[in-house]
């Protein structure tokens, strides 16, 4: 019930920030003064990610006894829709696998997720948000979609999320067409989609690299 209950709380942010985006594209704030945009250009922005360290906690159902992972590892690509000043559409399809080879009781050794989400981006890209005259900026991000995980990626079909937070920062000062960011980023839903064990929310941290 607890689990249901949080799902519900969780998608509100993903829904908010939806909504703030459709108000956007009511608007007339396009960007023309610090992004040049040709009139046969798709205005997006290409993100390539990387995901390490950070922490998967695993419940052993049969014992109730809590151990860490022994590793994780991601990656990802996402679509950013920029053509409006700081609230921008994202789009990304990602691939994350947990090593859990150093725990002994259960029959599988690694957990593997591959998703596809949408949701939105706050991302300043029309002034140095907070940060004037430099290159940096704060950027955050809520997305929901769906994955396939498990021991293998046909053990379940869920709902999954992603909320990040952290830095971009600018190749260039006068256009704002490549970054690189760094971001802390949680993953709020677990997974019992292996047999024997429960996978509590986890987090990871994020390099990513913006064209």
């Amino acid at each position: 019930m607890k689990k249901n209950t949080m799902k519900r709380l969780l998608f509100v942010p993903v829904l908010l920030i939806s909504l703030s985006i459709s108000a956007q594209f009511n608007t007339k704030g396009l960007l023309t003064s610090n992004i040049p945009v040709e009139e046969d250009e798709v205005p997006f922005y290409k993100r390539f990610n990387f995901e390490v360290l950070g922490r998967q906690n695993v419940e052993i159902l049969s014992t109730n006894e809590i151990v860490q992972a022994r590793s994780q590892v991601g990656f990802g690509a996402s679509l950013i829709y920029w053509y409006y000043p700081d609230l921008h559409p994202e789009t990304r399809i990602g691939y994350r696998v947990v090593d859990l080879s150093n725990i002994d009781s259960i029959g599988t050794k690694k957990y593997q997720n591959l998703y596809f989400m949408m949701g939105g981006r706050f991302l300043p890209c029309d002034q140095d948000f907070l940060f004037e005259g430099n290159q940096l900026r704060l950027t955050f991000a809520a997305l929901g979609g769906i994955s396939i995980r498990g021991a293998s990626l046909a053990d379940q079909l869920a709902f999954d999320m992603l909320l990040s937070a952290g830095l971009a920062y600018s190749f260039q000062r006068r256009y704002y067409t490549s970054f690189v960011m760094l971001e802390f980023q949680y993953s709020p839903l677990g997974s019992d989609a292996v047999g024997g064990i429960y996978l509590p929310p986890s987090y990871t941290f994020c390099l990513s690299f913006v064209l």
